[in-house]
This record gives C-alpha cells, structure tokens and sequence, in this order.
C-alpha cells in the first residue's frame, strides 16, 4: 500500500477531522453504489453519508495493513455489512409500526389542535417577562442583586434560607411586581 495513504488511513484512525473527510469522499463512489442498490426505510441521503462515515471510522481502526487487502476493499465490505444491519433493523417485526406514520407536516392542523406544550408560555409574554426581570434587577441593591441571582441558582424553601436573606429577595419581588404594574 503506498505510505501515504497508510499514513492518511492512520490519520483518520487518531480522530483527524479532515484525513476523514479526505478519505470519504475518495470513496465516496463505494457510498453511491451501495444506497443506488439497497433501500433503507426512512433513510435520506444525510443519514447514508452519516453512516457512511461512521463506518469509515471504524473501517480505518480496525484496518490491518499487513494483511493482503486494500483498505478500499474493506470499507466495502465493512459498508455492505452496515447497510445489510440497518435493513434488518429496520424490518424487524417489533419495528414496524401498527399503524401508517404520517409525516407531522401532513397532518399539521390535527398536531396543532391536539399537541400543545403547557410548559411554555407565549413568546411575546416571554420578552415582556424577561424586560421587566431586567428592568427590576437594575433597580436592585448589590445584597438584593447577589440575593436573587442566589435564589435562582440555588432554589430552596424559604425557611432554609437566613432571614436577612429573605427580606432582600422580598424586596427584589416587590420590584419586580412594580415595574410589572
């Protein structure tokens, strides 16, 4: 094998990002064959590149160069077996859904209707919260300032904190529900 692509191979094997990318798109044709002739179920072309590189990875730790195979030869042989595992996987019985999966553009209003996400609240109240969380934390004292940033950080019941403590960060609400109003 000609020392320079050994020595890219065990670039590669080490991690370097581009010895990777040098290599997979050296053979990249070896990519193209195999998703023209093997289909996987919900498959794009992103996830046959990510794959491909993975297993290109791995191909380059694991190759041998004193045996009498090319590296070329091995990441093919490598790729091929992945392939066959994630046509597997994806026909195992246990996989296939009950019912036909729909795409959530496909059915947007039904999404919209059914799924809402009562954790979050509306953006433009979100800004306006946060403005007047600003607002009010540049009217605090620097005790009030190190109290609520305190409080966030480290929340706990009221009474685990010292009374002074208390006081402070009631006056940061007091603030906070003034600039509010």
């Amino acid at each position: 094998m000609e020392q320079t692509n050994l020595d890219l191979i065990n670039r590669a094997a080490a991690g370097d990002d581009l010895a990777i990318l040098q290599l997979f798109n050296t053979y990249l044709p070896i990519v193209k064959k195999l998703q023209s002739e093997f289909y996987i179920t919900n498959f794009e072309a992103d996830d046959w590149y990510q794959e491909a590189q993975i297993t290109l990875f791995r191909s380059t730790q694991k190759f041998d160069s004193t045996k009498n195979v090319t590296f070329g030869s091995f990441y093919k042989r490598n790729l091929h077996n992945r392939v066959i595992d994630l046509i597997r996987e994806s026909q195992a019985k246990k996989r296939i859904p009950q019912s036909e999966l729909h795409s959530i553009e496909a059915r947007e209003q039904y999404y919209v209707e059914t799924i809402q996400d009562h954790q979050d609240i509306m953006p433009d109240l979100k800004v306006l919260l946060v403005e007047s969380i600003v607002e009010a934390f540049g009217q605090f004292s620097q005790l009030e300032k190190q109290t609520f940033i305190q409080m966030l950080e480290h929340p706990k019941t009221p009474h685990q904190f010292s009374a002074a403590t208390r006081n402070a960060f009631d006056r940061c609400r007091k603030k906070f529900y003034d600039t509010v109003d």
